[in-house]
């Protein structure tokens, strides 16, 4: 069953792979240069005026790092293939025949994300 949903959502999302080649490299730009972005985000956090900044990039930090940790824990019990594995879908980056679950980029993008917000949430609800 969530194979099955896993895979209806990734056709979904690959559908349009190599019909537009400005979409594709907009998607490889973004696969490839987000992760950047958050991760230049917590040294601009880090040396922004207030050490409330600077408490938000380490718990950001730390969660990014747990977040990378965890995943190693469940890829080294848990092993679900890439589609390309399965020979399904258009691959538009070259890939290591590694397992897709759970995605590093998104836990990693996710686990930062995530401890931003409930951060500023946090400082908005006390000030």
């Amino acid at each position: 069953m969530t194979d099955t949903i896993n895979i209806k959502i990734f056709h979904a999302i690959n559908a349009y792979a190599s019909q537009n080649t400005t979409i594709d490299n907009i998607a490889i730009i973004l696969a490839e240069y987000l992760p950047i972005l958050f991760i230049l985000w917590l040294p601009y956090l880090w040396f922004h005026k207030d050490d409330n900044s600077k408490n938000i990039a380490l718990l950001a930090g730390y969660s990014a790092v747990l977040g990378v940790l965890l995943n190693f824990l469940i890829t080294a019990f848990y092993f679900h293939p890439r589609p390309f594995m399965m020979k399904t879908g258009t691959l538009l980056i070259p890939h290591d025949p590694e397992t897709s679950f759970p995605p590093d980029h998104t836990t990693f993008m996710l686990s930062i994300a995530i401890m931003l917000v409930f951060n500023k949430e946090s400082k908005l609800t006390h000030s």
